[in-house]
């Protein structure tokens, strides 16, 4: 898991981009969303980001179904969440039938108590009503990271439950932001005193009990309040491809890790260390000659990682030599 909450634009290892390896605009054609993000595009369509993530995996993926599939959700949960804001937003609810349309308006500048018991009757709909829980059995699993997957086993991860919740929470007006905080990813609803939603345990805290919790998970005591700005889209996303390639290193599963170790590269041309790890992964499926054109600059501008590296370096260098 990825556990920097710096801004990616602004972490790039010392020495910059080495080699991209790869022309992203042809490696990833077909995916709108995901080249808008690389052409730097503050904002894109989450879902349909997920959704091009999603056909790296499964490449007859429909993102048509996936869409369906949300707006069902997102009407069934506006219709179970409607007497709680018929409760809390009567005034404006018995002036108009369209629900969506006055919860939009006023929702957001709701706090305090209300806003806790909003938050709290839209996360046990989620939870209890929908069935959508983290999965603490195989948290590792890449089906956690791929929304399609995590509809149909209604299972994810903090940052794939997040997503979603917050897709559907918009429906009925209820505006969320990510946080990537460090080790966990959760949602903030800011009007007055934020309130932190955490979709994975199904939880509201308050930034304090947000602090302690981290703590627990982290061992960090002290917080920088960048840590709880908005979240990016483009962090967004690279925490996600992060999640990805760690799940799948830890089934030994290398070409797929290589497509996303590939759009990390595409993503954050500037980490150097996002393009040793490409080299690493060229070394592990197989291909030694563009692995040799990452790893051997990185050694010379890192040189104090050349040590760990040089059982690779060898690898790579015997198979070429055999290949040729």
């Amino acid at each position: 898991m990825a556990r920097s909450h710096s801004n990616p634009r602004r972490a790039a290892g010392k020495g910059g981009a080495i080699i991209a390896h790869m022309d992203k605009k042809m490696q990833f054609e077909g995916d709108f969303h995901f080249q808008r993000l690389c052409a730097g595009a503050s904002e894109v369509d989450l879902i349909g980001l997920m959704s091009e993530f999603a056909r790296d995996a499964a490449p007859n993926h429909d993102i048509s179904e996936l869409r369906t599939e949300i707006n069902r959700l997102r009407f069934e949960f506006r219709q179970l969440l409607r007497p709680v804001l018929e409760e809390l937003f009567v005034p404006w609810v018995d002036q108009q039938n369209d629900i969506q349309a006055t919860d939009v308006c006023h929702t957001a500048a709701f706090g305090g108590a209300d806003a806790h018991l909003l938050l709290m009757a839209a996360l046990a709909i989620f939870r209890q009503t929908l069935g959508f829980e983290g999965d603490t059995d195989d948290y590792y699993c890449p089906d956690n990271s791929y929304l399609h997957r995590v509809i149909e086993r209604r299972k994810g991860i903090p940052i794939s439950l997040a997503i979603l919740f917050q897709e559907l929470a918009s429906g009925c007006g209820i505006i969320l932001h990510g946080v990537s905080t460090p080790g966990h990813f959760v949602l903030a609803y800011s009007a007055g005193e934020p309130l932190y939603v955490d979709a994975f345990s199904a939880e509201i805290l308050s930034q304090s009990e947000l602090e302690a919790k981290l703590e627990r998970q982290t061992g960090e005591s002290v917080w920088d309040e960048r840590v709880f700005r908005p979240a990016s889209h483009l962090t967004i996303a690279a925490r996600v491809l992060r999640n990805l390639k760690e799940a799948y290193a830890r089934l030994d599963q290398w070409d797929a890790a290589l497509l996303v170790q590939r759009r990390l590269v595409a993503l954050l041309p500037e980490f150097s260390d996002e393009q040793r790890d490409l080299g690493l992964l060229l070394v592990r499926t197989g291909n030694p000659w563009p692995a040799l054109e990452i790893l051997e600059p990185y050694v010379q501008q890192q040189p104090q990682e050349a040590e760990s590296l040089e059982p690779f370096l060898r690898t790579a260098r015997r198979m070429s030599v055999q290949w040729n």
